[in-house]
């Protein structure tokens, strides 16, 4: 390895326990050293395997060229609902940067500067079904972000976006022609078939095929922002 390299949700999300929520993917380098627990195998790292050398530990993306493939991405989706997790630090020179990107599916990642952004079905990379999102993030420092998709009986959706485990926006919706799930790559640090590399670092990433509550996110978060 190269060592250059908020309000309250509605009453329906109460009650789930975190332990009760095993994620599918759970991959931590806050200790130095990469951790992985969940039912998904080690990433698969194109370009360098750069490290950060202090602590917390973590992933260094360069901004540039590399980036992980999940494997079994291609299976995961937010179909039955779902949450995106990651522990980051966004570097303060780069505008643009991708965490989790699935391809006509959906996205998290960073835009304009300091803006979060959370999107479903990228068609073509410029229409969506579901509303754009987007929420201030810190840059240069550690912080925690979280995307949460969650079905109703009625056939809407609604998407929520946290920042330190604080709810920042909410939208519902419904899909024009249904979830549109895709066989395309998980990746994480790279989007938009090639460009918007992740130029920072990624100390904890999880997946959850189910959507955690106001308190799982809170919760989760404390976890990692306690490292800093």
């Amino acid at each position: 390895m190269n060592k250059k390299l908020f309000a309250s949700l509605p009453a329906v999300f109460a009650g789930a326990l975190l332990c009760a929520q095993e994620p599918v993917l759970d991959y931590d380098y806050t200790s130095g050293a990469f951790e992985r627990r969940g039912k998904t195998p080690p990433p698969v790292v194109a370009g360098e395997t750069l490290m950060a050398e202090e602590l917390p530990g973590a992933i260094r993306f360069d901004g540039k060229k590399n980036f992980m493939t999940i494997p079994g991405g291609k299976s995961f989706s937010l179909r039955n609902g779902g949450t995106l997790f990651a522990f980051v630090r966004f570097a303060e020179d780069e505008e643009h940067g991708m965490l989790f990107f699935k391809l006509n599916e959906f996205l998290l990642g960073l835009y304009s500067k300091d803006r979060l952004y959370f999107n479903i079905r990228a068609r073509g990379g410029e229409k969506f079904d579901a509303p754009v999102m987007t929420a201030s993030v810190p840059r240069g420092k550690w912080c925690t972000v979280a995307a949460v998709l969650r079905p109703w009986k009625n056939g809407s959706w609604t998407a929520f976006l946290f920042i330190d485990g604080v709810r920042k926006t909410s939208n519902t919706f419904r899909f024009a022609d249904g979830y549109p799930e895709t066989k395309a790559d998980l990746t994480v640090g790279r989007g938009w078939g090639g460009t918007w590399f992740l130029k920072g670092d990624i100390g904890a990433l999880r997946l959850y095929d189910t959507p955690l509550d106001e308190k799982q996110i809170l919760e989760l978060s404390d976890k990692y922002l306690k490292r800093k």
